[in-house]
């Protein structure tokens, strides 16, 4: 080892040689890296060899290294640190003669911040600690450290002492560490401040610093500490009392010697300052926890838990003057703030009464004070600066985070005593954070930044506790939505807003206090309502620039964070007319382009919708009527189609946008319905006012049918009268007059839409979106009349009678196009699921309607799914997203089907499921029958036709396994037409308990199971084929136990597969190799876990083999190196058959496993007789 590391140019005694450069130390230090760790990670230094045979050999070349790290520190280099940590991994004595100077360049004079470098020392930090944690020793390193600390010094270039991660593994070490050390730790950090409380009055800046430094380290300790409770050891506790009585003492002591001092040197006062503040902060919180927990811990505070003396001695510390006034610094500050807080969290504790006296109320509203007022509040305190919410980086910059983070987290505590002036400064600062905010790229995963606060808090269920608080959020809100228009379009449109609730009127006589103020409220915003109804229902439109556009965008975006559930009436109502006030803002600007973008329209309704859905949405009709609302919104939409403002909008941001409008026109219609706020006369009247417009139209609108604005104004016609029929329908059936009025108006609706789809028909709207609107558009119509017919038919009682729909021509030539362009060419999904839906309610129709080609509509639908399904430009996932549609259409086809029918169909199947199809290249035939056959299986079917279809399921199982073993040799058909097999084999198993009587069935699927293939397959593959694998043997075990247990063999064949499979994929790999495919196999392992679960829990009869199964499970283990992840899943799996194995097992297992086996076999048993048996014995134990 020597002689490599004189080829460093080091000596023999590992000294630098004259000749050494010294810009060579970055590589010689990664180059001594790499021989340590290859001694490390080889297992070359064995620490009781090297001292009984070799005379300590290694461990004196070790110390030949450290000694060279140490005379030739180079702290500007990461490698330097990792070398020490790898020294101190190998034994912590090597580093132990040098431990005041590890301690020293390391951590407490350390200097380089570059990050690199700060990861890599806060790594050996750590280590550090956590090594003389393992030795209980950590008494003695704090001793090393108070020494370090405590030197003379340049203190005021000192880093911070404890960053977080520092404090964080330091608190984890301490927690795990004996009580009786960390009080005795405890003590040392006491006695070195009681040792230099000497020096304070002298004056020395440096003694200042060293306070703060302790100040620090005693609050960190102490905060990690285990509380008290009365489990707790007397002797701890008494120690605990000794040390809290010793603290107050001091503290008292160090204020006292500061009485009358007057110090001109502002870093002292506030260094002392702070190291005050903090230690009584620390005494607060640890005495008053203590007391909460431990009825035996007695505080020396006294009994009656005032706010202290200490808090009431402090203020004289925070009148130290010098000749310029008060010094407080930004932590000073944040101190006070915590000292405050801890008033109120006593008050509480002593009084949690809901009602206090006048004086104590007081006193609390003057504590609030302290901890936020207006005048902090007014500063712009946003800032782009990020926390990491550690006491010694509160300065100037990180304050503001710091500060709003207090507030934030302690808001249920003050807000009931904020005045209404700072409850709307929190909101306002809130909002602005949000709104001009963004984090930095830079920002660490643990660092608070005002913009990560107030984003938290206004998603948080924190703010909906907080009435007073949410209603200002609201407020502000409301004032911005109409704030960003000019003031004088504003007074012009709405004149009411910028009045009080007395200008609009008074309350109603009779009416006092909080009602009468309530009373006004609602005058003053039904005035605003109607002005903006009437503006809106003028066609009028604000002017608005693109800025004021982004701040809206914004704006609206935030809003839609807000709960409506908890927004109060008034609030509730603000915002809604703000928000629908803001939709009248669309024109053309100079440019000719829209002012508001589509987008922002689709927001606000989309927005408007959304708070429609809270309890406060009944409160809109009490200030508007519902078809008001309703004809302001359309006529409003419809007056820009007179100006042509949508006439550039492309056809993807106009169906978006449509459906948003479609959504707001639902939440009103349901409102009113569900409220029964006037159904009749406001449902009456806004189909009048839609039926009316679309006359009034239709004519120009048809001679000019080739324009796209045209085009859009018919779809939005189609789009309100869809929805109001939606609507309709879904309450038709309550009441026999409502049901009378309803359906009146529905064949109202219907006369017109049948024009107006041909027209938009006619209007060739190619895109993939537009088809998808014309075909629901047809579906709901058929849904209508239906509806419609039938409710007429119930009335005179002629159910049987042959129903006429009046537009059932057009929906004849709708279908048999849809029929012919459905499997051709490529179609959108969207297009797919609406042509599908559309399918099942005119296959109805045609049943209701007994159209003489019933037979004919039947096979060609089939005919047509079956297309569709081999379609070569149809996915599986495609496949997947439509099983829902086609469930739905296969249940309307086979609910009243013949035998013919039913035949026709079983012909299909068994002609597209011969297994010499795969070899011939047609499996996207056999892939659509064996999908056909999941979904058959999937459906509600009349108990004739259920009969018949799982009498023929044994020949369609047994053919399916034909169908495996021919897809299984062709590996890259294991997605496409493999595991659809396996998945249509699981259905018929799930679905088919009580039909799938003969063993050989399921026996028939396990065999199937083998022909799967999972070596060299692409991840996504392997995936999905181990997951069919899987979920057929969960099937098998969770429906079929007793089958299971007869072929047992079969079954753990086939589960050893599995194991097998994942046990070689999920091997250690390089690091770049890790990422990619991680995910994957890790959801295998916890399949395999869960799987074993199952059969350690399912059957008893099972046990048997429970030896042989950990028998199969150890041998593949011994054979790689497994991810830790995946060991992980895999280890608790083979737990729970451990679990089943009896004492006999286990010596049958140490008997015949061979050697490497046998030691594998024997860790997992210590392992889990260490850890899982005894926590498992625990949980009975508990559980009777």
């Amino acid at each position: 080892m020597t002689k490599f590391l004189t080829a460093f140019d080091f000596t023999d005694d590992l000294n630098i040689k004259e000749s050494f450069n010294e810009a060579n130390w970055k590589f010689a230090l990664l180059a001594l890296e790499d021989i340590l760790g290859s001694c490390l990670t080889g297992d070359i230094y064995n620490v009781a060899a090297d001292k009984i045979h070799d005379g300590v050999v290694q461990f004196n070349f070790y110390r030949k290294v450290a000694q060279l790290l140490f005379n030739n520190a180079q702290t500007g280099i990461p490698a330097w640190y990792r070398c020490l940590k790898i020294l101190l991994e190998l034994n912590h004595q090597i580093l132990q003669p040098d431990l005041d100077e590890l301690v020293s360049s390391v951590w407490v004079d350390a200097d380089n911040m570059e990050l690199q470098v700060k990861k890599a020392r806060e790594m050996l930090i750590c280590a550090v600690l956590q090594t003389y944690a393992k030795l209980r020793q950590l008494p003695r390193l704090f001793e090393e450290l108070l020494v370090v600390i405590c030197r003379p010094a340049a203190d005021e270039l000192r880093q911070e002492l404890l960053p977080e991660a520092l404090q964080n593994c330091l608190g984890q070490c301490l927690l795990d560490n004996p009580p009786s050390q960390n009080l005795e730790i405890c003590r040392l950090v006491l006695e070195k401040m009681q040792n230099d409380l000497s020096y304070i009055q002298e004056g020395r800046r440096e003694s200042a610093l060293k306070m703060f430094s302790l100040s620090v380290l005693m609050h960190a300790v102490i905060f990690s500490l285990k509380t008290l409770d009365d489990s707790t050891p007397l002797p701890i506790v008494r120690q605990t009392q000794s040390l809290m009585e010793e603290m107050l003492k001091f503290v008292r002591g160090l204020l006292q010697r500061l009485e009358g001092v007057l110090i001109t040197d502002n870093l002292w006062v506030e260094k002392i300052q702070e190291a005050s503040l903090l230690l009584t902060h620390t005494w607060h919180e640890a005495d008053t926890l203590f007391q909460i927990h431990c009825s035996k811990y007695t505080s020396p505070d006294g009994p009656t838990g005032a706010v202290s003396p200490i808090s009431d001695t402090v203020q004289k510390l925070l009148v130290l003057r010098e000749s310029g006034g008060q010094v407080t610094s930004p932590l000073s500050r944040f101190l006070q703030k915590l000292l405050a807080l801890h008033r109120m969290k006593r008050h509480s504790l002593i009084s949690p009464s809901p009602t206090l006296d006048m004086d104590t109320q007081d006193v609390l509203c003057e504590t609030v004070q302290v901890v936020v007022n207006s005048q902090e509040l007014s500063v712009n305190l946003y800032t782009d600066q990020t926390w990491d919410r550690q006491f010694c980086s509160v300065n100037s910059d990180t304050y503001p985070v710091a500060f709003w983070f207090l507030v934030t987290t302690n808001l249920p505590l003050i807000s009931p005593y904020l005045t209404r002036e700072v409850t709307s400064r929190i909101a306002d600062t809130i909002l602005n954070s949000l709104l001009q905010g963004h984090s930095g790229s830079n920002m660490e995963e643990t660092d608070l930044s005002f913009l990560l606060i107030s984003k938290q808090l206004l998603q948080s269920t924190v703010m909906c506790e907080l009435p007073n608080l949410y209603s200002a959020v609201v407020t502000s809100v409301t004032d911005r939505l109409f704030g960003l228009l000019n003031a004088s379009d504003v007074q012009f449109f709405c004149p009411s807003f910028f009045k009080s609730c007395t200008e609009i009127g008074v309350a109603s006589e009779g009416k006092e206090g909080l009602i009468a103020e309530i009373s006004s409220s609602f005058n003053r915003l039904k005035a605003i309502a109607e002005e903006i109804m009437d503006c809106a229902k003028t066609g009028a439109s604000i002017p608005i620039s693109k800025t004021q556009v982004d701040t809206l965008l914004q704006l609206v975006r935030l809003t839609s964070v807000l709960n409506p559930y908890a927004i109060s009436p008034e609030d509730y109502l603000g915002l809604f007319l703000g928000l629908f006030f803001m939709t009248l803002c669309v024109q053309r600007n100079e440019n000719g382009a829209l002012s508001v973008p589509v987008n922002l329209l689709k927001e606000l309704f989309g927005l408007m919708d959304s708070l429609l859905l809270g309890k406060n949405s009944h409160t809109i009709l009490k200030v508007v009527h519902g078809s008001t609302l309703l004809e302001a919104a359309m006529t409003s939409l419809f007056s820009r189609f007179d100006k042509d403002l949508f006439r550039s909008v492309d056809s993807s941001s106009w169906f978006s946008f449509l459906q948003s409008v479609q959504a707001f026109i639902h939440s009103i219609t349901h409102v009113i319905l569900e409220r029964k706020s006037s159904v009749r006369i406001n449902l009456d009247k806004f189909t009048t006012f839609m039926i009316d417009r679309a006359l009034a139209v239709g004519t120009s609108f048809v001679d000019s049918r080739d324009c796209a604005d045209a085009l859009y104004s018919f779809q939005l016609h189609l789009a309100t009268f869809s929805t109001l029929c939606k609507e309709m329908m879904s309450v038709l059936g309550k009441s026999p007059q409502l049901d009378e009025f309803l359906t009146q108006l529905l064949g109202k609706i219907i006369s017109i839409m049948g024009p107006a789809t041909q027209t938009v028909l006619m209007g060739k709207a190619d895109s993939g979106l537009g088809q998808s609107f014309s075909i629901d558009v047809g579906t709901v119509m058929i849904k209508s009349e239906l509806a419609t017919v039938f409710h007429q038919t119930q009335d005179t009682g002629d159910g049987d009678h042959q129903h006429k729909l009046s537009n059932m021509t057009l929906y004849n030539s709708f279908g048999q196009q849809i029929l012919e362009e459905i499997y051709p060419t490529p179609q959108p999904m969207e297009v797919l699921i609406s042509s599908l839906h559309y399918l099942s309610v005119f296959y109805l129709a045609a049943e209701k309607t007994r159209v003489s080609d019933l037979e004919s509509v039947h096979i060609k639908i089939l005919q047509s799914v079956y297309k569709l399904l081999s379609s070569a430009w149809l996915s599986v996932s495609e496949v997947k997203e439509l099983e829902a549609p086609l469930i739905n259409l296969l249940n309307q086809l086979m609910g009243s089907s013949s035998e013919e029918q039913l035949q026709s169909l079983f012909l299909m199947i068994r002609g597209g499921l011969v297994a010499s199809q795969i070899d011939e290249g047609f499996h996207k035939d056999v892939f659509a029958t064996v999908t056909l056959i999941k979904l058959l299986a999937s459906c509600s079917l009349s108990e004739t036709t259920s009969e018949m279809f799982w009498r023929v399921v044994p020949h369609i199982m047994s053919s399916l396994v034909f169908v495996v073993r021919a897809s299984g040799q062709v590996s890259s058909l294991t997605s496409l037409v493999t595991v659809p097999v396996i998945e249509t084999l699981i259905t018929l198993l799930r679905q088919g308990e009580t039909h799938i009587s003969d063993p050989h069935h399921v026996v028939l699927v396990l065999g199937a199971l083998e022909f799967v293939p999972l070596e060299n397959q692409c991840l996504e593959d392997y995936y999905s084929a181990f997951h069919a694998i899987h979920e057929a043997l969960y099937a098998i075990i969770l429906y079929y136990p007793k089958i299971m247990l007869q072929a047992s063999p079969v079954f753990l064949n086939c589960f050893y597969r599995l194991v097998v499979s994942i046990i070689r994929e999920g091997r250690q790999k390089e690091e770049d190799e890790k990422g990619k495919d991680s995910e994957k196999l890790l959801k295998c392992a916890m399949l395999v876990e869960r799987m074993y679960n199952h059969i350690g829990t399912t059957a008893e009869n099972f046990t048997v083999l429970s030896s042989f199964i950990v028998a199969q499970y150890v041998t593949e283990l011994q054979k790689v190196t497994l991810r830790p992840e995946i060991k992980a899943h895999l280890t608790e799996g083979i737990y729970c058959i451990l679990d089943q194995c009896v004492e006999q097992d286990i010596k049958f297992l140490n008997r015949t496993l061979q050697m490497g086996v046998k030691e594998v076999f024997r860790e997992l048993y210590k392992n889990y007789t260490h850890y899982h048996k005894s926590q498992r014995q625990g949980e009975e134990k508990y559980t009777v």
